[in-house]
């Protein structure tokens, strides 16, 4: 949480504060993506560490806090996720040689796009806090905030899932593919003319993608396992016995911490491929020292 907050937080400072970033499409879906993460690491991860000091978790106590919390969480991590993957289009888009493929990668655009995917998750997740509520859990005997089992639960842990992370991480691979191949191009029609500065900033950004998908693959695998297909294959298991319950929610706490992962990352993805995200960051820091230092006083 505390890596990933300072993370998220020196990258919108970074891309905010610099013109080459901040008229670029792709620092647009940073920018809200590291807002949203940030939002994502302190109120989830946060709470667990707040419930870990008071003795009891208010999500999972009080049933307001349950459908308030559930409907935010969801819009948020949704969203983080599907901007990732429109941001996957937005590279092969920009780094076309067709003029009017390249036209769709516009600021305004990207507003619109950010704009049209937080209505959709806001119209799509409005049942979930009509169906989530706080209830006792026998099988792992505590409570727990969740949606009971029915239709709405096969719902949202198949159809929610399957539309949120398998198609975003086809769009991830298929556009990343894409997007190489119109770089791999480019380069070779470069090579005696020498790399421009825009060229060069798109295969860092471009770069900063790749190891962003592959990263999110990574973590999201483990998560399913754990989440949904394993209590879906031990549903009928209805006595647990302490030490498969404690080895269970050890499996979904380190489980969930990798998921998260990929909520913290983008700071340093950014700054181990990008030699001009690395160089601002340097500046930006630099300054905010020489800002914050006390002028001496010259004597008289």
């Amino acid at each position: 949480m505390v890596a990933g907050t300072i993370g998220n937080v020196l990258t919108i400072l970074t891309l905010m504060s610099t013109k080459q970033f901040r008229s670029n499409t792709f620092s647009i879906f940073m920018i809200v993506r590291s807002i949203i993460n940030t939002f994502i690491l302190v109120s989830y991860v946060g709470l667990i560490i707040v419930s870990a000091f008071i003795g009891f978790s208010p999500r999972t106590t009080f049933t307001s806090w349950c459908k308030v919390y559930t409907y935010i969480y969801y819009l948020s991590v949704y969203t983080s996720i599907t901007l990732l993957a429109v941001a996957t289009i937005d590279r092969w888009l920009s780094t076309s040689r067709k003029i009017h493929l390249r036209s769709f990668s516009s600021i305004r655009n990207t507003r619109i796009i950010i704009g049209g995917v937080l209505i959709f998750f806001s119209l799509l997740l409005i049942p979930h806090p009509i169906y989530s509520e706080v209830f006792f859990d026998p099988q792992r005997n505590t409570t727990t905030c969740d949606r009971p089992d029915g239709i709405y639960k096969l719902y949202v842990n198949y159809c929610l899932v399957i539309l949120v992370h398998a198609i975003s991480i086809l769009i991830m691979i298929v556009f990343g593919f894409l997007t190489y191949r119109h770089l791999t191009i480019a380069s070779h029609g470069q090579i005696h003319g020498g790399r421009t500065m825009k060229h060069r900033l798109n295969i860092q950004m471009t770069g900063t993608i790749f190891l962003q998908i592959i990263l999110f693959i990574i973590s999201i695998i483990p998560s399913w396992v754990i989440s949904i297909i394993y209590p879906a294959v031990t549903a009928n298991i209805i006595y647990r016995s302490a030490e498969r319950i404690s080895i269970e929610l050890l499996a979904n706490n380190l489980g969930t911490l990798l998921y998260f992962e990929s909520f913290a990352d983008t700071f340093y993805i950014l700054f181990i491929i990008s030699t001009a995200f690395r160089r601002n960051v340097k500046q930006l820091l630099i300054y905010q020292h020489g800002h914050n230092q006390v002028m001496p006083i010259r004597p008289t």
